[in-house]
């Protein structure tokens, strides 16, 4: 089985690319990078010159590499203790066994929102005694950047 190893850098910019290139290639020749894949493409962003590459365009599986990312950044942005939350309303007065309203559930994102939450929410229906609702069904996803998602 391959490895797959990413790297994200920070380097002085009064490194000159001769030297970044001998250090990097020393270090990847080492014999752990036999059987690990690498995509490698180092920048100086101020000055849109390309440093050192290897392997630049091999496309990897972003998986495990993304989530490693998207976790620091929501660390840094989020913080530690943030929690993601889906919640489930209701507009409109329960009559019998029938909701005359609106059904609302409200996304956060919540990566770790599974069947077994949803049917939590089910079972919650269930307890409130509705068995049909007269209006609507409704996803709230506001949460979510309208750039990407619209209006909703």
């Amino acid at each position: 089985m391959k490895k797959i190893l990413i790297f994200l850098l920070v380097l002085n910019t009064s490194i000159y690319s001769q030297t970044l290139s001998k250090e990097l290639n020393k270090y990847l020749n080492q014999k752990y990078f036999d059987t690990t894949l690498i995509s490698i493409q180092v920048e100086n962003l101020s000055k849109g010159k390309t440093l050192f590459k290897k392997n630049e365009k091999l496309l990897l599986h972003p998986a495990s590499n993304m989530k490693l990312i998207t976790s620091a950044a929501a660390i840094i942005f989020l913080g530690p203790e943030y929690e993601f939350s889906t919640s489930l309303y209701y507009e409109g007065d329960i009559k019998n066994d029938t909701l005359f309203g609106d059904l609302i559930f409200v996304g956060g994102c919540d990566p770790d929102f599974t069947t077994s939450d949803f049917y939590s929410f089910l079972n919650e229906i269930k307890n409130l005694g509705i068995k049909y609702i007269k209006e609507n069904l409704v996803g709230d996803i506001s949460f979510k950047d309208k750039i990407y998602w619209g209006k909703g």
